[in-house]
């Protein structure tokens, strides 16, 4: 009863604005919108850092803005954000759970038509999110207190972020840059041909306290890296690749990934399905101790790097991943992916969410074969205002799990979304 309480007066006033705002909009140039989504996850048994307990979660979702246009080269966009969750055993965690906050709020100037500079509170998405994505599993979205600029060089676009991540509190309107995180990005994108686009960048990172397999420390690391995407005919290709140096503790940064993503497309058959393999690579520590951590830090990926469950993070990892994807209808998507995942470095640990990093105690130099996992997903969108998703994963650990799961876990998850 309680916890349906704390719902109510969460996501209340939020539900109250959102329903007047049809009501003062006025201007052609000002237009409102809301969305509501309800989602239910239940995980079984789960010891992967998380306490072992079985949960099932109730979390609940409102979002509404405003965006006004009164010119070409001028925008201004609000968005208000109420977030509930009951039901997870250890509590609410840190994505979960907020009473009303300003989730968006920013203004973007376009003095010229290949110049544009957006500055205040906002979701920032970069290439293909592998480093900074947008984070739409967990109730709360991820958004960033700063600067986005983007300018036109002739066939190329430079961007140029700076700022820092919003650290969610629990009361009202108390949100704020985190104080122990900043981010500096730069990303210069040119198009090779009509279906091929290359992708240079540099980002620039700060945590403090920075937890790896061995210790934790402030951590001050850039990442260097370039990604080439596109198409031909059926086949599709997003390959990727980066280098990190910098400073953790004492120790010298050295790591790197190398990602892919190939797949080919057959519209012609029915159900007009796509087959897809996703392969990386993402580098561990191999001694510890020795001056250098090689432990390579995805900063602000999607939780869902691999699966919906997001069991596994993407540090010290190899990953083969075969995929099919099925499109029975138009509105219908339907998916099927097989995971393998082995640690990159036997003397590093695993890594698990929360973002970026988070070792698993006790699988530092354990075996390398971390396990294996299944998703079934589907996306149904009903209506422009009702989309309905559902996905099943079943995680079946391997040997450098052995000390901490014995059985497999199971990840089932559904969630509505209206959009008005």
């Amino acid at each position: 009863m309680r916890d349906g309480a704390v719902t109510a007066r969460r996501l209340l006033p939020c539900l109250l604005a959102t329903g007047l705002l049809p009501a003062v909009a006025g201007a052609e140039a000002l237009s409102f919108g809301a969305s509501l989504r309800e989602k239910i996850e239940h995980v079984s048994d789960n010891r992967l850092g998380a306490g072992g307990e079985t949960d099932t979660v109730f979390q609940h979702r409102l979002l509404g803005h405003a965006d006004w246009r009164p010119q070409a080269s001028l925008r201004a966009f609000v968005q208000l954000g109420a977030y509930a969750q009951n039901g997870r055993n250890d509590g609410p965690s840190p994505v979960d759970d907020s009473a009303p906050d300003l989730h968006q709020g920013f203004l973007v100037w376009r003095p010229r038509s290949d110049l544009r500079i957006t500055a205040g509170r906002q979701e920032w998405l970069l290439g293909s999110g592998r480093l900074l994505a947008l984070r739409d599993g967990p109730n709360i979205r991820r958004a960033f207190d700063g600067l986005d600029a983007e300018a036109g060089l002739g066939a190329a676009t430079l961007r140029v972020l700076a700022g820092r991540p919003v650290l969610n509190r629990d009361g009202d309107f108390d949100d704020r840059g985190h104080p122990a995180q900043r981010l500096t990005a730069m990303q210069l994108t040119r198009p090779l041909s009509k279906t091929l686009q290359l992708e240079l960048y540099a980002l620039d990172y700060t945590r403090d306290n920075a937890r790896f397999a061995s210790g934790s420390g402030n951590e001050e690391r850039q990442s260097w890296g370039t990604r080439l995407h596109g198409g031909h005919g059926a086949l599709t290709l997003n390959s990727e690749a980066v280098w990190q140096t910098g400073r953790w503790q004492d120790e010298r940064i050295r790591a790197w990934t190398v990602a892919n993503d190939i797949g080919w497309h057959l519209p012609r058959l029915p159900w007009q399905p796509r087959l897809g393999l996703k392969a990386d690579l993402a580098s561990g520590d191999g001694t510890p101790g020795d001056g250098r951590l090689n432990t390579f830090n995805a900063l602000y990926p999607n939780p869902s790097y691999f699966s919906d469950a997001g069991f596994i993070a993407p540090a010290n990892l190899i990953d083969v991943q075969p995929g099919l994807t099925l499109t029975p209808r138009a509105d219908i998507s339907l998916q099927a992916g097989w995971n393998l995942l082995w640690k990159h470095r036997r003397e590093d640990a695993v890594y698990t969410s929360p973002v970026p990093l988070n070792p698993i105690a006790g699988t530092a130099g354990s075996d390398r074969f971390i396990g294996q996992q299944l998703q079934l997903a589907g996306t149904w969108q009903a209506s422009d205002t009702l989309r309905l998703q559902a996905s099943y994963v079943r995680f079946q650990p391997g040997a450098a799990l052995d000390d901490l799961q014995d059985d497999g876990i199971d990840y089932l998850q559904t969630a509505i979304t209206l959009t008005f």
